[in-house]
């Protein structure tokens, strides 16, 4: 029986999928946006294959869980932006704005978005599409608080996500980023 250096066996298999995970967006970042093969990734990390397979299944869940911790990471750091904006409605919806703004363009260009990229039907995924809506709830309770009917505000977060990842977009096209945030500023006046 393999040596276990954690507490239990269940915190063992999670330091292990961690290590994996790790391991995989390493070999990810170094070939820039080349998703590995499972046997890249076990030697990495240093395990048999077939033990890597426990903790994923395919190219395609590999990417899925490395773009739901990555999704957990951006909906942390966004939450954090709003609450340092307070309780007014409109300051957390700028900082919404602001803070996923400066992700977006921050990260368009990382080789796991460049993996995500080539890897059809990722955002589809449920773990993913679960990941990427976590903030849903505290953008629509935003916009509610703002003055806007609940029905009308859950249709309007996905209108505004989708103009903040079109306004990253054009600030990496070179467009000035302080006009591209005051026309995204500019759609909260409701």
């Amino acid at each position: 029986m393999p040596k276990i250096s954690a507490s239990t066996v269940a915190e063992h298999h999670e330091i292990q999928h961690q290590q994996v995970l790790d391991a995989a967006l390493a070999l990810i970042e170094s070939s820039r946006g080349a998703v590995p093969a499972v046997g890249e990734v076990a030697k990495k990390v240093g395990l048999a294959r077939s033990s890597v397979y426990q903790y994923i299944s395919s190219k395609q869940d590999l990417v899925a869980q490395l773009l739901t911790r990555f999704l957990k990471q951006w909906a942390e750091e966004v939450a954090a932006a709003m609450d340092a904006a307070g309780s007014d409605p409109r300051a957390r919806l700028d900082a919404y704005i602001e803070s996923n703004l400066e992700l977006f363009t921050q990260w368009q260009g990382d080789a796991l978005m460049l993996a995500a990229a080539q890897t059809p039907g990722i955002f589809q995924v449920e773990q993913v599409h679960q990941a990427h809506l976590a903030l849903n709830p505290s953008l629509v309770q935003s916009l509610t608080d703002a003055g806007m009917e609940k029905q009308e505000a859950t249709v309007y977060a996905s209108i505004l996500d989708s103009a903040i990842h079109s306004g990253a977009k054009l600030i990496l096209e070179g467009r000035d980023r302080a006009v591209v945030r005051h026309a995204l500023s500019r759609m909260l006046d409701f």
